[in-house]
């Protein structure tokens, strides 16, 4: 089993090219798990990456507002569209996740974008992802065998 073990976070403004990504989080092995090899560098991990939302303020002010009772918004609820266009990266971030992605040969075809373009995921064999994050992925096996 090959266990991802990050998760990453690309935020607007960043220089791809002098910090591409944060690790957001980091989880060692779990006790009983041992490393046995290498991920095979042709098997796949689907990558979900969050990216940084524009104008989020935005969006905490109106559900404040429309929340509030005492407040001339009161009751008048955003739609969908609306929270997207709040919730949307700037067209910059957008713009470096793609350029990002594209240096590693990752086709723009193959992204799968959430509504508010807040998330893209796509699967990409193991050694692109490694190059990508610039790690390595390994098959783990549990001591019972499994």
């Amino acid at each position: 089993m090959i266990v991802p073990f990050a998760v990453i976070l690309l935020t607007s403004g960043v220089s791809a090219l002098s910090s591409p990504y944060h690790l957001k989080e980091f989880h060692p092995v779990p006790r009983g798990w041992k490393e046995i090899s290498p991920a095979p560098a042709s098997h796949t991990l689907e990558l979900q990456i969050a990216l940084k939302q524009h104008r989020f303020s935005e969006l905490e002010k109106a559900l404040y507002e429309v929340s509030d009772p005492a407040h001339a918004r009161y009751g008048q609820h955003l739609s969908a569209t609306d929270v997207h266009e709040l919730v949307r990266p700037a067209d910059e971030t957008l713009e470096l996740v793609e350029s990002w992605l594209a240096e590693y040969g990752v086709d723009p075809l193959d992204l799968d974008w959430s509504p508010a373009q807040d998330w893209v995921s796509v699967t990409l064999p193991v050694n692109v992802v490694e190059s990508l994050l610039d790690t390595n992925y390994s098959v783990y096996r549990h001591e019972d065998g499994a």
